[in-house]
Order: structure tokens, then C-alpha cells, then sequence
């Protein structure tokens, strides 16, 4: 009986602290909170906001400004198998993007600004839009 509190109270602090919701805007920090690995050294994370849900299915949402290669910007498209849902800058995706959604969790943020001219890649709620001209890939994605 004498263990069963300890071993009681070990299993509680364990549950609260994993089930701590996760907001962050460095950037650093924001890239292994949103992948699993540390930030490559191809890649410069100019701004970012994160959040995650206290719950253990990893929801989240992430909006990330990212300068890189051109080199790391392919693997990262085959990686997350985005040639296939290019998508062009036309006045819905405009709107979309420029108003505020009913399913975001966090509110866009100012610096968040894609450019007209982006190629545009859209794969389940999250959007990926790349500039070749100054090789800054804005990320909006949302998992829930």
C-alpha cells in the first residue's frame, strides 16, 4: 500500500505534464517542434509561430517563414509528396489566405505574406508557397 501512492503520484505528474499545450515563435525551436528534426543547415527559419494541442495525437498548427536552397526545397517536396497538388494563386486561394479561417487555431500572423508570384502547393488543410525568385517558402499547416 505504501508504494501504490508513489507509484500513484509518479503516473499523475506524468500525465499532466504530457498533456501540456505548446505555443512558440522562435524559430529554432519551432522547426523541431514541427518535424522531428533539427533545422538543416540549407534552411534559415525567418519567422515562425507553433502551436500544439495538449492532447497525445500531436495535433498542431504552424505558420513558418523559410529561407533555402533550391536543392532542399526539392527534397522537401518529394519528401512531403507535393507535386502533385500545385495549385495556382487565383482569387479563391487569395481569399482564403488573406482572411481569417474558422478552423485556425492560432491567428495568422502579419509577417505571414506570401507572394502573388509563388508557386503554389496544397495538400490536405496545410499550404506550402515557394518563391524561386528569393527562395522563401511560407508554410501554412494545420493538423487536427
Amino acid at each position: 500500500m505504501k508504494y501504490f501512492k508513489y507509484i500513484f503520484l509518479l503516473f499523475f505528474t506524468a500525465l499532466l505534464t504530457s498533456c501540456m499545450e505548446i505555443n512558440s515563435e522562435n524559430p529554432k525551436e519551432i522547426f523541431e517542434l514541427w518535424t522531428g528534426h533539427q533545422q538543416p543547415k540549407e534552411i534559415t527559419l525567418v519567422n515562425g509561430k507553433y502551436w500544439q494541442s495538449a492532447h497525445w495525437t500531436k495535433e498542431y498548427e504552424i505558420y513558418a517563414e523559410i529561407k533555402s536552397t533550391e536543392t532542399w526545397w526539392n527534397d522537401f517536396k518529394i519528401n512531403n509528396q507535393l507535386s502533385d497538388f500545385k495549385s495556382l494563386f487565383n482569387n479563391e486561394i487569395q481569399e482564403k489566405f488573406y482572411k481569417n479561417k474558422n478552423e485556425e487555431i492560432i491567428k495568422q500572423p502579419n509577417w505571414f505574406n506570401p507572394e502573388k508570384s509563388s508557386e503554389i502547393f496544397i495538400k490536405g488543410s496545410s499550404e506550402f508557397f515557394w518563391n524561386s525568385k528569393t527562395k522563401t517558402l511560407f508554410v501554412h499547416a494545420i493538423q487536427l
